[in-house]
């Protein structure tokens, strides 16, 4: 049982970050299934550079934000998680050689760049993760 204090709390809401394109690391990585029954991984990304935004005011307080990120096993999905993991350093060639086995929780601490933008679900906007893609030369030396 748990046993907490709400007194004096108050409903915060969360203005998800602003389109743009990030420098993220895999804060964590885990096996979940959707509320359709979809088996799948739910990735959470750290922001830890702002290479580009739109509409904010320079990603001032956007470093440590985290952005969400589902992938499923469905084959008519996969292509998503096939891409996160080659961005995130996984060698193309592989994961195509047929079954590939991974745990979760190795890809924490991996970084990549993501671009989002922003879109609306159930009435509310969402960020959502348009492109992944690995650093490059100058991106990997910046922050090492």
């Amino acid at each position: 049982m748990v046993k907490v204090n709400m007194q004096n709390q108050e409903l915060r809401t969360f203005d998800p970050v602003p389109p743009g394109t990030y420098r993220v690391v895999v804060d964590s990585c885990e096996e979940r299934t959707s509320s359709t029954g979809n088996e799948g991984l739910f990735w959470l990304f750290r922001i830890t550079d702002i290479i580009s935004t739109r509409g904010s005011d320079d990603g001032v307080g956007l470093v440590d934000r985290t952005i969400p990120h589902g992938t499923q096993f469905q084959e008519s999905s996969i292509w998503n998680l096939y891409r996160t993991l080659v961005a995130l350093g996984e060698d193309p060639a592989s994961l195509q050689d047929g079954e590939f086995e991974f745990e979760p929780d190795a890809m924490v601490g991996k970084e990549c760049v993501v671009t989002t933008r922003l879109r609306e679900y159930m009435g509310q906007q969402q960020v959502n993760i348009s492109n992944l893609r690995a650093l490059n030369e100058q991106e990997a030396g910046a922050l090492a």
